[in-house]
């Protein structure tokens, strides 16, 4: 799943080209490390998803679809 999809779906961003904005500037990080490329793609997997000094979301990605867990552990799912 595109990174650009989880900013906007967890509510980082409030459009595409502001997640890609984001991204461009160095402020999204996965898994602790910088994300730079406005294309990145999450694999299959639990990521940790932070932009700035916002909470740290966890995604959880199956092939089909996305859940997103804020850190008050509700949570959304993205795609299916």
């Amino acid at each position: 799943m595109k990174l650009v999809q989880i900013l906007f779906a967890c509510g980082f961003a409030m459009a595409g080209g502001e997640a890609r904005r984001k991204i461009g500037q160095g402020a999204v990080k996965v898994n602790g490390v910088h994300v730079l490329e406005a294309d990145h793609f999450l694999g299959a997997g639990v990521h940790e998803v932070t932009m700035g000094r916002l909470a740290p979301v966890t995604v959880v990605i199956h092939p089909a679809q996305a859940t997103v867990i804020f850190s008050d552990k509700s949570a959304i799912t993205v795609g299916g």
